[in-house]
């Protein structure tokens, strides 16, 4: 069945079926080039920047959305999600219980994914959080750590435009 959720914060919703979902304005425009793409049909959603979290029918799944990726799966039966009012943390209800999810900070999540090679969503990640003087001073070493992924691939034009960034 058809879905749609209106995600506060954002001046837009996700319409979706089955395991996709698009951003549409409210005159019903598409108001991004990409969706979002779900493990399993979401049954609720909410919006914590720069993420949105979904409550799948085995799983809470957060989505890096500009990304365009999931992040992390949670292996949770929940019934229920809010957001919360005072922060970027999000309230689920599963078995009679209340969850607290809280994301960690964003310059731990760059770490995180710098460990792991994942250059590309740490830059993603430091884009969309460039206002947080710790995200901010990790850029540079992003671009440079990148390049030189790329050189040693010997993806010698990609490689120069990431490492020429870093100047």
């Amino acid at each position: 069945a058809p879905t749609v959720f209106r995600l506060p914060g954002l001046q837009e919703m996700l319409l979706g079926r089955d395991s996709i979902s698009v951003f549409q304005d409210f005159e019903g425009r598409p108001s991004r080039k990409y969706g979002v793409t779900w493990s399993a049909p979401p049954s609720a959603m909410v919006h914590s920047h720069p993420y949105v979290i979904a409550l799948l029918p085995k799983s809470v799944e957060v989505q890096l959305v500009e990304a365009q990726r999931a992040v992390q799966t949670i292996s949770l039966r929940a019934s229920a999600v809010v957001p919360s009012p005072r922060d970027d943390a999000a309230y689920v209800l599963a078995n009679n219980q209340i969850y607290r999810l809280r994301p960690v900070p964003i310059h731990r999540q760059i770490d995180t994914l710098m460990e792991s090679e994942g250059y590309e969503t740490a830059l993603r990640l430091c884009e969309l959080c460039m206002q947080h003087p710790q995200v901010a001073a990790k850029a540079d070493g992003i671009y440079r750590a990148y390049g030189l992924a790329l050189l040693a691939d010997k993806d010698f034009d990609r490689a120069m435009a990431q490492l020429t960034r870093c100047l």
